[in-house]
Order: structure tokens, then sequence, then C-alpha cells
């Protein structure tokens, strides 16, 4: 999607202004995409990012930056900012090093704390005595304005704007681009074939955690609810006095329910969405899956329990097919209704949800729902324990936030809601376990009846041949349909989530039409709507195929990293929530590292020698990745394993020295001249001739992409000896019709790049497999070996059912 107006000239396409923000709860992130879109009716390309992801190097290179800079504790700097900072602050640094920087500052805070916007404060001052140029006097935005943040905002924005277009003004024959146009949406949204996530990715560095007390320590006749809670995790969490812990909530789904009705479009909620196109000056949360559902967003990424801002009305107003709406809402934007607005909306803390409620006539389209709904942002509270005393755990002393306005419902805070109704402990789960005699082979019997009376377990077994001679046997899907009605209240009351795990012959489809029932009898469905009921479940991963294979199932696969949905490879799947946290954060440090086999069109013309580095700048535009000197720096080593003396293919070995998105797609296409066999993103006519050549000689499938992800490997420690760090390494086996294509152009490669199951200790070889599954202590490495967005992989040995 553009970000400007394609009309310009080409002196106005050139007008840049970089804005860095630094957050630790989003909000920053949020007031930098609203200053985008400031840039944007200026007719400047716009790039938002993180302060963390920028250098001190980069700086020195930039005419005009804007920064919005977050508050933490006692007037700290977010840790983003931290690196940043602490070279800013570098005595060698020369008076002169930013004399070409022209900036503005926006900060963030709370005038109920002393330092209030410090970070933006200490921020400006520096850079001035670098050299740089305000343009601008410094905002900062109150959480205790009466409007919050937008009470000093939006006027900072309005000057903001003024200022920037007396210092870059447009051609005459160049209009500002008009503010009482809609907008043009942040997505654009597509139906998607995949299955949607119904659990939030989990964020690099956050962790899961079990609720082992909840307690009121107010009384309960005192106006005030206070809970005492704790959290206990599963590895030693580090945390010092004055510390807070951030809480990610979810909201209720009775209020999801309420507003999808509200919005029309409650018959879509469960249709997996993707993402077709994006803005590239606005954000999305990090931890947004590829496929969701609209239900799934309002439940964990976009908060209608929020008090809106003012851009939430100019929304409205423009979604509104009512006349009476449209001049109400009009007025509420104008500067004369500001108090009218002040009165409706932010004195009594009406809701987004509840205003919804109000303008019957509003339908918002769909592509608009990042844009109209704010993101839910995590909440800090300070701990109330000692990591010395409790090293595993967090304690919390919460105020439940509930009050009155003169509005009849009570206002509830969303996040200490949350936290208000979480239970103790683990939640409910019952086992349905199948198997022919209690004597002869119920796996594991003695733990779950152990589990069952000391964990509160719900076990059910049934023994198929432990029966009288003639007797039917008792089956788990008999088990069920006994149970119907708990079944229909857990899935339908609870929404619990069933795994099957067994054999892949009858046994899954007896357990579904086992459920299929129990919804038709307790649900007063048709049998029609129980089995599209069902199959929804099943669809949106309540029901889910379980690996049948030695794995330890107290803790089921945890997905680590994707592959694009067109490519092949190796999979990494941590063991538990620990792994998880320490393999998310070798990625970030670069110490995973992968390696991939590459058919690429071309042959040894392509090629003037055999091996080299790829080194370019990268950026996202329009959905694809593209050569742009102002975007991240890419490296990519390569090799040549082997020419076809048959048809212009070559086979490479590629390893990523860094990662961005279509990294290696758009290096082989773009700098080494030959794309990826079966890209169709990134090809060209010339590609599309070459390929037509090769289909001539050999038969090509319409898919895969052939690019094969073979190797990926970690970093542990030893547990004996000398402390030290070393590499586990894992090669999975490459698609069948990877090899048969590289048979048939007859490419002269060493078998071991394509058999797999291997692995390697520090370049010694350590453990083979005669699995597809390969598994070390901390993870296990599944094969993709088909395209697509699946949970269920083919190949040659059977089905291995990878959860990614």
């Amino acid at each position: 999607m553009s970000t400007h107006d394609s009309t310009s000239s080409d002196s106005v396409q050139e007008r840049r202004l970089l804005i860095l923000y630094a957050t630790e709860t989003g909000n920053a992130q949020d007031v930098s995409d609203r200053v985008a879109r400031v840039a944007r009716a200026l007719h400047f390309r716009s790039q938002v990012m993180n302060v963390d992801s920028y250098t001190l190097e980069n700086l020195v290179m930039e005419e005009l930056i804007v920064f919005v800079v977050s508050t933490t504790g006692s007037g700290v700097e977010p840790r983003s900012m931290t690196p940043l900072w602490n070279m800013l602050l570098s005595s060698r640094l020369p008076a002169d090093l930013f004399e070409d920087l022209s900036f503005a500052v926006f900060g963030l805070g709370d005038t109920s704390y002393e330092k209030f916007c410090w970070p933006a404060k200490l921020l400006s001052k520096r850079l001035r005595s670098l050299g740089a140029t305000e343009i601008c006097e410094r905002g900062e935005g109150d959480e205790q304005h009466p409007l919050g943040i937008d009470g000093a905002l939006e006027p900072w924005l309005e000057v903001l704007a003024e200022t920037i277009l007396e210092k870059y003004a447009l051609p005459d024959s160049t209009p500002i681009a008009s503010t009482s146009k809609v907008p043009p949406p942040r997505v654009i949204l597509q139906p998607s074939d995949a299955e949607a996530d119904q659990i939030p990715s989990s964020s690099p560095g956050s962790l899961s955690a079990k609720v082992i007390k909840n307690q009121r320590i107010t009384a309960e006749d005192w106006n005030q609810d206070v809970r005492h809670v704790e959290f206990q995790f599963d590895q030693d969490v580090d945390y010092l006095p004055g510390d807070v812990a951030v809480i990610h909530p979810n909201a209720s789904q009775e209020e999801v329910q309420e507003l999808l009705e509200s919005l029309g479009w409650n018959t879509a909620a469960d249709e997996p969405l993707s993402i077709k196109e994006r803005l590239e000056d606005q954000s999305l949360p990090a931890s947004l899956p590829d496929t969701f559902t609209l239900r799934t967003l309002f439940t964990h990424y976009l908060d209608f329990n929020a008090v809106p801002r003012r851009t939430f009305f100019q929304y409205l107003r423009d979604f509104t097919s009512d006349d009476l709406e449209k001049e109400r809402l009009g007025e509420f934007l104008s500067k004369e209704g500001a108090d009218e607005l002040y009165d409706y909306c932010y004195r009594v803390r009406r809701t987004i949800r509840e205003i919804m409620t109000e303008f019957r006539y509003v339908l918002i389209p769909k592509d608009y729902v990042f844009d109209v709904f704010p993101f839910m942002r995590p909440r800090q509270f300070s701990i109330a324990s000692s990591a010395k005393e409790h090293p595993r755990q967090v304690h919390l002393c919460v105020a439940i936030v509930k009050y009155r306005t003169k509005l009849k419902i009570p206002r509830k805070g969303v996040c200490t809601s949350y936290l208000s109704v979480l239970e103790e402990g683990l939640a409910a789960n019952t086992l349905y376990f199948g198997c022919r005699s209690a004597s002869k082979d119920e796996h594991y019997g003695t733990e779950w009846r152990a589990y069952s009376e000391e964990r509160g377990l719900a076990y059910r077994v049934a023994h198929s041949r432990d029966g009288p001679e003639g007797v039917k046997r008792i089956y788990v899907q008999d088990l069920i349909e006994e149970d119907s009605f708990r079944i229909w209240k857990l899935l339908e009351d609870e929404r619990a989530w069933v795994y099957i795990s067994g054999s892949s012959n009858k046994m899954p489809a007896g357990v579904k039409a086992a459920l299929a029932k129990a919804v038709e009898k307790e649900g007063g469905r048709s049998e029609d709507d129980a089995k599209n009921t069902s199959a929804k479940y099943e669809k949106f991963n309540v029901l889910c195929k379980g690996i049948q294979r030695r794995l330890d199932m107290r803790h089921p696969p945890h997905s680590v990293h994707r592959l694009d949905k067109d490519t092949t490879g190796a999979l990494l799947l941590a063991r538990s929530p620990i792994w998880v946290t320490k393999l998310h954060q070798q990625f970030l440090d670069g110490t995973i590292k992968k390696t991939y086999l590459a058919l690429v069109q071309g042959g040894q013309e392509k090629f003037s020698q055999t091996s080299g580095v790829v080194t370019t700048n990268l950026s996202e535009f329009d959905g694809r990745v593209r050569l742009d000197p102002l975007g991240k720096e890419t490296k990519t080593e390569w090799e040549v394993l082997g020419f076809s003396p048959k048809v212009p293919l070559t086979l490479l070995r590629l390893k990523l020295l860094t990662g961005h998105k279509h990294q290696l797609r758009v290096h082989l296409a773009k700098c080494l001249n030959a794309p990826v066999l079966g890209d169709t993103l990134y090809k060209s006519e010339e590609s599309e001739a070459t390929r037509a050549k090769i289909a001539e000689i050999i038969t090509l499938p319409s898919k895969p992409m052939f690019l094969h992800a073979s190797e990926i490997s970690f970093q542990r420690w030893h547990k004996t000896g000398p402390k030290r760090r070393f590499e586990l390494r894992f090669r999975v086996p490459v698609p069948t019709i990877f090899q048969v294509i590289c048979r048939d152009a007859k490419i002269p490669v060493d078998s071991a790049w394509l058999k797999g199951g291997e692995m390697w200790l520090d370049d010694e070889p350590w453990r083979n497999s005669n699995h597809l599954l390969l598994e070390s202590e901390e993870c296990w490495v599944s094969p993709k070996l088909m395209p697509g967005a699946l949970k269920t992989s083919e190949g040659d040995s059977g089905t291995v059912h990878a959860l990614v």
C-alpha cells in the first residue's frame, strides 16, 4: 500500500521523516503511528521504528527525526532506549555531531510522579548539546489530563505540522492531503485458508505463570477490593525492589460477543483472516499471528473497553449512515463541542463498547479494525515480593479498579478485572484414556490415579477387553457419550480445548462423532448443526491431533519460529516454556543458525565464482521486500553445491548471517539474478522464460517453492565439566520432489545433504534417527515436507504432526 500520493512530484516523494519511539507498554508506539498519519498528509515518506533497532551511526545520517519517549518508574527511560542513550552520553562525542539534524520530541508521563517526562527532557537537552536543532517546543502528554495524552498531543501535532511546513515547504502545485477524507486503512484483510491461532503468540521475553493464590486482603464489607495475587513460574525470575510486573490481560468472552453483535460482525467472527497489504508507516502488535479471527483480535489484541481518543469519533462520523448521528458526532469534533464531548465521554469514562451500542448506524469496514480500536496494552503493577525469598514467584498487591460515575453501570479496570477472576491453580482437566486391559496396557495408570486424587484430574478409563465374553466392549467414545452433559458444558461454557492423541485409524473419527452427539443432545442442535459445531471446534484448534511418538507429554511442543508457508524444512519445537524463552533469546542474539538448500533458476553462466556473500539493505513495502539503501542491512553466505548439465538449474547452500523477511528470496532474485525455482512473488520475465525452458525438458510441479531449511542449530551449556557453550545441530530430510528434480536435472550432489535424520555436537556426529522427528533434552526438530501453513506434514516415512 502506498504511503504517499503517486501524483506528487519527485521532490515531494523524497521528503523523509524518521519516527523513533521508546516504549514499555505500547503507548509511545501508538503516538508514533499518529505522527506518521500527520506526516503522510504533508507528503512525507515516514518510517516508524523502535529506538532499539536504530544505531548511533545511522542517527548521524538523518535529517529530520521525531522522538516519542515514554517514562517508566521514577523518571527512567524505557529499556529499549537504554543502549542508544548510553552511547549518546559518551563524553567522546563531538559537540557538532548532529549539526545537520532537526528533531522534535514528545514525551509521555504522569504528573503524579515527580520526574514527569524526564527521559524526554533529558533526550531533548542532550541532542541540542550535540549540535541538533529542535524545531518546535517539546510536547509532554500527561495521563492525569482530563483528555489523557490527547490533551497535549492534539495541539502539539498541529504545531509540529505548521513547523515542518515552514521548514520543508510543499511545491505550490501540491496541496496538503485533506483531513476531512477517510484515511486509508492500516491493513487490507483477506480470507485465509489456514487455521487461525486462538491462543496469542508469546512475545519474546514474556513468561507464562500459574496463579497459586488470589486472596482478598480487605474486609468483605470494605468499599475497596484489594487482592494479594501470587504467580508461580517454571524457572527462576530475576527482579529487584521497585521493579514492576507487566500483565497482558484478555477480554471476557461475554463482552467480546456483545461487541461483535453491535458491530454486525457476529456471523463472520470466527472466519480465518490474514493481512494482504499494510501501510509501511503504521505498526501492528509484534505477537499478532499470521492468521487470526475477529474474535481472537478482540479477546487478545484490541481494547474495546478503553475510553476512546478523539480519532475514534472521527471514524464513527465517517462510517455512520444516519444524518442525525453524523451531525452529533460532528458537534463532538468541533471546537464548540469540546465541552459536550468531555461530558459525554471523558468525564464519565464511557467505553468504546458502550458508545458502539448507542451509535447503531455505524458500519465499520473490517479493514479499519486496527484503526478504530486501540491495541490492548499490557499493564504494570509494582511487585510485592522478594526474588531472594521467592525465586520462582512474583507477588502482586492489586487494587481492583471499580468505581461509579453518572453512568448506571460501574466502571471497571480492564486488567484488574481480568486478574480478579483468575482462579488458583491449573484449570480443570479431564482425561479419557482407552486401553485393552487394566492389568496389561493401562500406561501410567498409577500416575493418572494419583493426579486424580491429589490434583483434581477427572480420570475416566475404558478397558475394552476386560468385560465378560459376549458383552459389548467399552471405548473412549462410549464414556464421552455417557458424560455428554459435562462435555457440552466444558465446550460451550468453559471453551475447553480437546486434544486427541492416539491411533490415526478409526479412533479420532469415533471421538469426533461422540463429541458431535454431545452437542446435538445437550445443546439442542440438529444433527447437521452438531456436526458443523464440532467441525468448527476442530477447524479453530479446539480439536488438535497430537503427536503419536515418544514425546514427554508433560510438556507439549511449543512453537519457537515459523517458515514461509511455501517453503519446507526444519521446525524447532521447544519441550517447555523455559526453552521457548531461551530459544527466543538465541534468535534475538543471532546464535541460532539456519542453513538452506535452494534450487535456483540459472546455470553456470550466472556464477563467476562458486561461493560468496551477498550484502545489501532491505525494507518491506506493499507486502514485498525490496532493495532499499535506507533499509536494514542483510547478509547471506552462499555456495554452489552443483550445476545441472541438462537444464539451467543450480543447487545452492545458503546460510543466513542476518534475519529479514524473504531475505534469501530477494538476495537470490535481485542480487544474484537467480530466483528460487517456484518463487512466484519475486519472479521476472527472464525467470519465467527460464522456467519454461526447464519445463520443456523435465517435469516441474506447481508447488513447492524449492527453498528448504535443511539445518538448524542452537547453543547450550555443558552440564558437567568446564562451563562452556556447545552447538547442537540438526539436519532434516529434503522433500522427495526436491530430490526428484535434482535427479532429473542430473545435478551432482552429496546424498548426505538430502537424507537428513542426523544430529551433531560441535560438528561431531552425536545421534542418528530413523524417524523424521529428531529430539534432544531441549526440543524436537520436525520436518515440514509439504508447502502451506499446515499442521500436518506428509513425508516418506508417514505423517508427522507438528504444532507450528
